[in-house]
Protein backbone atom coordinates (compact mmCIF):
# COMPACT_ATOMS: atom_id res chain seq x y z
CA UNK A 1 0.00 0.00 0.00
CA UNK A 2 1.07 3.66 -0.09
CA UNK A 3 2.06 3.56 3.71
CA UNK A 4 5.93 3.81 4.13
CA UNK A 5 5.27 2.04 7.53
CA UNK A 6 4.36 -1.37 7.92
CA UNK A 7 1.78 -2.78 10.66
CA UNK A 8 4.41 -4.27 12.36
CA UNK A 9 5.83 -0.52 12.65
CA UNK A 10 3.11 0.99 13.81
CA UNK A 11 2.30 -1.42 16.52
CA UNK A 12 6.31 -2.39 17.41
CA UNK A 13 6.13 1.75 18.00
CA UNK A 14 10.00 1.75 16.48
CA UNK A 15 8.63 5.04 14.22
CA UNK A 16 7.21 8.19 15.29
CA UNK A 17 4.07 8.59 13.56
CA UNK A 18 2.56 11.47 12.35
CA UNK A 19 -0.85 10.54 12.19
CA UNK A 20 -1.81 8.37 15.03
CA UNK A 21 -5.47 8.30 14.07
CA UNK A 22 -6.03 5.03 11.84
CA UNK A 23 -8.95 7.15 10.61
CA UNK A 24 -6.39 9.95 9.60
CA UNK A 25 -4.07 7.59 8.37
CA UNK A 26 -5.88 5.66 6.13
CA UNK A 27 -7.38 8.73 4.55
CA UNK A 28 -3.77 10.47 3.87
CA UNK A 29 -2.84 7.04 2.92
CA UNK A 30 -5.71 6.49 -0.21
CA UNK A 31 -6.77 10.14 -0.23
CA UNK A 32 -10.20 8.87 -2.15
CA UNK A 33 -9.41 5.33 -3.06
CA UNK A 34 -11.48 2.42 -2.02
CA UNK A 35 -8.57 0.46 -0.26
CA UNK A 36 -10.54 -2.58 -0.18
CA UNK A 37 -10.52 -2.70 -4.19
CA UNK A 38 -6.60 -2.11 -3.78
CA UNK A 39 -4.00 -4.77 -4.76
CA UNK A 40 -0.23 -5.39 -3.93
CA UNK A 41 2.53 -5.29 -6.35
CA UNK A 42 2.57 -8.96 -6.63
CA UNK A 43 -1.02 -9.50 -6.91
CA UNK A 44 -0.74 -6.56 -9.70
CA UNK A 45 1.70 -8.30 -12.00
CA UNK A 46 -0.36 -11.55 -11.71
CA UNK A 47 -3.56 -9.84 -12.58
CA UNK A 48 -1.82 -8.28 -15.48
CA UNK A 49 0.10 -11.13 -16.74
CA UNK A 50 2.85 -10.21 -15.74
CA UNK A 51 3.66 -7.02 -17.14
CA UNK A 52 4.80 -4.14 -15.56
CA UNK A 53 3.70 -1.69 -17.43
CA UNK A 54 0.31 -2.90 -17.00
CA UNK A 55 0.65 -2.92 -12.77
CA UNK A 56 1.82 0.35 -13.45
CA UNK A 57 -1.65 1.29 -14.76
CA UNK A 58 -3.46 -0.52 -13.34
CA UNK A 59 -6.96 0.79 -11.69
CA UNK A 60 -5.97 -1.13 -8.31
CA UNK A 61 -2.49 -0.15 -7.81
CA UNK A 62 -3.47 2.52 -5.07
CA UNK A 63 0.22 2.90 -4.89
CA UNK A 64 0.30 5.03 -7.79
CA UNK A 65 -3.39 6.24 -6.71
CA UNK A 66 -4.23 5.37 -9.95
CA UNK A 67 -7.57 5.16 -8.23
CA UNK A 68 -8.05 8.80 -6.56
CA UNK A 69 -11.06 10.49 -7.67
CA UNK A 70 -9.59 13.50 -8.33
CA UNK A 71 -6.23 14.91 -8.94
CA UNK A 72 -6.84 17.21 -5.86
CA UNK A 73 -7.01 16.15 -2.42
CA UNK A 74 -8.04 18.45 0.76
CA UNK A 75 -6.68 16.64 3.94
CA UNK A 76 -8.22 19.57 5.93
CA UNK A 77 -6.71 21.07 9.50
CA UNK A 78 -4.95 18.17 10.62
CA UNK A 79 -3.68 18.94 14.78
CA UNK A 80 -0.22 17.92 15.26
CA UNK A 81 0.33 16.33 18.83
CA UNK A 82 3.59 13.92 18.23
CA UNK A 83 6.48 16.17 17.89
CA UNK A 84 9.35 15.17 15.09
CA UNK A 85 10.07 15.80 12.09
CA UNK A 86 8.18 13.28 9.25
CA UNK A 87 9.30 13.15 5.93
CA UNK A 88 6.23 12.49 2.81
CA UNK A 89 6.52 12.24 -0.64
CA UNK A 90 3.72 11.81 -3.98
CA UNK A 91 4.34 8.54 -4.74
CA UNK A 92 2.10 9.49 -8.43
CA UNK A 93 5.02 12.05 -9.34
CA UNK A 94 7.55 9.98 -8.29
CA UNK A 95 7.90 8.23 -11.63
CA UNK A 96 8.76 11.29 -13.25
CA UNK A 97 12.30 12.96 -12.71
CA UNK A 98 11.08 16.55 -12.93
CA UNK A 99 7.66 16.20 -10.99
CA UNK A 100 9.09 14.66 -7.64
CA UNK A 101 7.15 16.41 -4.86
CA UNK A 102 8.88 15.42 -1.41
CA UNK A 103 8.80 17.20 1.58
CA UNK A 104 8.95 16.97 5.77
CA UNK A 105 7.26 18.41 8.32
CA UNK A 106 8.84 19.22 11.31
CA UNK A 107 6.64 19.18 14.36
CA UNK A 108 7.63 20.71 18.06
CA UNK A 109 5.97 21.86 20.95
CA UNK A 110 5.46 25.76 20.90
CA UNK A 111 5.13 26.42 24.12
CA UNK A 112 8.15 24.43 25.13
CA UNK A 113 10.45 26.21 22.86
CA UNK A 114 9.15 30.11 22.59
CA UNK A 115 8.80 32.14 26.04
CA UNK A 116 6.09 33.80 27.52
CA UNK A 117 7.17 37.05 26.71
CA UNK A 118 7.65 35.89 22.85
CA UNK A 119 3.63 34.61 22.93
CA UNK A 120 3.07 38.04 24.13
CA UNK A 121 5.03 39.89 21.17
CA UNK A 122 3.42 37.58 18.97
CA UNK A 123 -0.10 38.32 19.86
CA UNK A 124 0.71 42.01 20.64
CA UNK A 125 1.78 41.92 16.80
CA UNK A 126 -0.93 40.18 15.21
CA UNK A 127 -3.43 42.72 17.05
CA UNK A 128 -1.38 46.00 15.64
CA UNK A 129 -1.38 44.47 12.01
CA UNK A 130 -4.93 43.67 12.48
CA UNK A 131 -6.18 47.29 13.27
CA UNK A 132 -3.99 48.63 10.39
CA UNK A 133 -5.62 46.50 7.91
CA UNK A 134 -9.03 47.82 9.14
CA UNK A 135 -7.66 51.27 8.91
CA UNK A 136 -6.65 50.69 5.73
CA UNK A 137 -9.57 48.97 4.40
CA UNK A 138 -11.99 51.42 5.90
CA UNK A 139 -9.44 54.15 4.28
CA UNK A 140 -9.70 52.38 0.65
CA UNK A 141 -13.80 51.54 1.35
CA UNK A 142 -13.38 55.95 1.91
CA UNK A 143 -12.19 56.66 -1.28
CA UNK A 144 -14.15 55.21 -3.14
CA UNK A 145 -17.55 55.49 -1.21
CA UNK A 146 -16.93 59.54 -0.81
CA UNK A 147 -20.68 59.98 0.73
CA UNK A 148 -20.40 56.38 2.79
CA UNK A 149 -20.54 56.96 7.03
CA UNK A 150 -16.52 55.90 6.78
CA UNK A 151 -15.91 58.88 4.49
CA UNK A 152 -17.36 60.58 6.78
CA UNK A 153 -15.40 59.59 10.02
CA UNK A 154 -12.06 59.89 8.16
CA UNK A 155 -13.61 63.38 7.11
CA UNK A 156 -13.12 64.56 11.00
CA UNK A 157 -9.66 63.08 11.36
CA UNK A 158 -6.96 65.70 11.29
CA UNK A 159 -3.81 65.67 8.90
CA UNK A 160 -3.93 63.84 5.56
CA UNK A 161 -6.73 61.44 6.41
CA UNK A 162 -9.23 63.95 6.94
CA UNK A 163 -8.61 64.79 2.90
CA UNK A 164 -10.63 62.18 1.61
Amino acid sequence: MNTPMTDADIAAGTTPMLFSDPQVRAQFTYIGQDETTCLNYDQLLAANGNNANNAEQDVRNCMKLNAAPTGFFNGGVVKMSQTGTYHFMNTRNNNFSNRTQKGSITVVDVPKTLPKYGVALIVIGAAIVGVAAAGAGGFVYAKKNPYSGIANVYRKMPGPLGRI
